[in-house]
């Protein structure tokens, strides 16, 4: 095995871990990216060593993983998508993984950058963020329309009523999540003239593909 195959077998299982994802699982999400079928055993061979993925499926383990190419491949050290300074990084990668695959973002903004300094004081992981601007009236009051909005994608279990983004169809609508006593869950806009409640049960809301806690509202005047 050669330095770089050692290189690119421990970065995508280093990812594909930290997804929480099997091979099996790996395979068919990248099947999904390439367009084609993509066999356990052929990724299998590349985590192990055994094979080296070719540059075209870099790119796609790039994009399922939400990591540079470059970075797969061993070129650089850098494993931000971000736009990154020595003490400043954006939060706009180009896609985020949802229970249905990848969904290209269409809200996403890199009009503020944060101090590496500030995110380690909030204990927000710069490579699991996402900014993105508020595309309705629904939650007026608490976010304007055309708000910025920062979400922690590490932070999905609902534990106390909190706001948080979900995808819909091809967006990520943010609304305030409830819990209730009874275990299921209620989903709220702060219209909620024009936008009614819902509640779900607990396996209803199972279906429900949370993407983040919100942990920054920024309004311009």
């Amino acid at each position: 095995m050669s330095e770089l195959q050692a290189t690119v077998a421990k970065r995508i299982k280093q990812c594909r871990t930290s997804h929480g994802w099997t091979m099996d699982e790996t395979a068919k999400r990248l099947s999904v990216i390439a367009g084609k079928e993509m066999s356990t055993s052929r990724y299998s061979n590349w985590e192990l060593g055994l094979r080296m993925p070719g540059p075209e499926q870099i790119i796609h383990l790039g994009q399922m993983f939400g990591k540079p190419a470059a970075w797969i491949q061993g070129f650089t050290d850098n494993d931000s998508l971000n736009a990154v300074t020595s003490n400043y990084v954006t939060a706009n990668p180009a896609n985020i993984a949802t229970k249905n695959g990848l969904l290209t973002l269409t809200q996403v903004t890199d009009s503020t950058a944060y101090s590496l300094e500030y995110l380690s004081s909030r204990g927000l992981n710069r490579n699991k963020l996402l900014s993105i601007r508020q595309i309705d009236k629904s939650m007026q009051g608490i976010i304007n329309e055309g708000a910025e909005v920062l979400l922690d994608l590490e932070q999905k279990t609902v534990r106390g009523a909190d706001l948080f983004g979900i995808v819909v169809q091809e967006h990520i609508w943010i609304r305030t999540i409830r819990p209730e006593m009874n275990g299921s869950y209620t989903i709220t806009a702060a219209d909620n003239s024009q936008y009614a409640d819902q509640n779900l049960s607990a396996e209803e809301f199972k279906g429900v593909d949370v993407v983040g806690r919100v942990a920054r509202i920024a309004h311009d005047r």
